[in-house]
């Protein structure tokens, strides 16, 4: 509740010194006029590491916690990678908005995709989803590969770019054709589960396109806010387009939340 309080009164336009007096913010470059673009985005790089870890850590309790009573063994496990993503992109912002080298920082959030896929192959987990036995190795040779790249400045940016030509493939297609690309990695599922995965695709396609941006030179705010642009998008077409919500038990009040920081982040972030 104190992150979220905090993060409001940074949207805001405001914030809280020792003595409680409140001054604006200080403008920083894009984003809304008043308000701390930076700043904002260490906020949100915060809630996703949080948001993260709970429905990586817990993707059970995650989906009661949304209100998915009895979730389908393949929608736990979207919703554990899918906070595998929140967690790669909370480590991502936090790193290059506290000074650590973009490439670097590249690096520190391919960790969390590195535990996911050893998860998944250590348990079986995605074989029994449907998965050939080759899929995650795979997964893991490719985010291997690209934190060395990034650790050791071996060939970047194109190493970080050719990743992220690879999350917005598939970033892309989960959101798009949920049926084909899960089909595509022998995955079915029912319409839950396809609801899931349009929204991992969407964040994952928001992570591609951040990492892109950073590695290539991008402003720092800026990238990190078109993530939070692809979050946004993606709860607009569960709630009002799709209507996934329906299918995942999910209550659409439940996402308005949600969708007031999103669109607050992006206002501060990109506009």
């Amino acid at each position: 509740m104190k992150l979220l309080l905090a993060f409001l009164a940074v949207a805001a336009g405001l914030t809280v010194g020792r003595n409680d007096q409140i001054r604006p913010a200080l403008k920083l470059r894009g984003g809304l006029n008043g308000v701390d673009g930076a700043q904002v985005a260490k906020y949100a790089g915060m809630l996703l590491v949080a948001n993260g870890a709970y429905c990586n850590l817990a993707p059970e309790p995650a989906c009661k916690a949304y209100g998915m009573e009895k979730p389908s063994f393949n929608v736990v496990q979207m919703v554990k990678s899918l906070g595998a993503v929140n967690l790669a992109s909370g480590i991502l912002a936090l790193c290059v908005l506290n000074g650590v080298a973009t490439n670097k920082a590249i690096g520190w959030a391919g960790l969390p995709w590195i535990i996911v896929t050893l998860d998944a192959i250590f348990n079986g987990s995605a074989e029994k989803m449907g998965q050939p036995a080759m899929a995650q190795p795979l997964l893991l040779v490719i985010t291997a590969a690209t934190m060395y790249c990034a650790f050791t400045n071996t060939n970047m940016p194109l190493a970080a770019t050719l990743n992220s030509a690879w999350c917005l493939l598939n970033g892309l297609g989960a959101a798009l054709a949920p049926a084909k690309l899960g089909e595509a990695w022998g995955m079915k599922g029912d319409a839950a589960f396809e609801g899931m995965l349009k929204n991992f695709g969407y964040q994952l396609s928001g992570y591609g396109v951040v990492q892109y941006f950073l590695a290539n030179g991008g402003d720092h705010v800026q990238s990190l806010g078109y993530g939070w642009v692809a979050a946004l998008i993606s709860l607009i077409d569960m709630v009002f387009i799709s209507k996934t919500v329906d299918a995942l038990g999910v209550k659409p009040e439940a996402m308005y939340g949600w969708g007031a920081i999103q669109a607050g982040v992006v206002a501060a972030t990109v506009l």
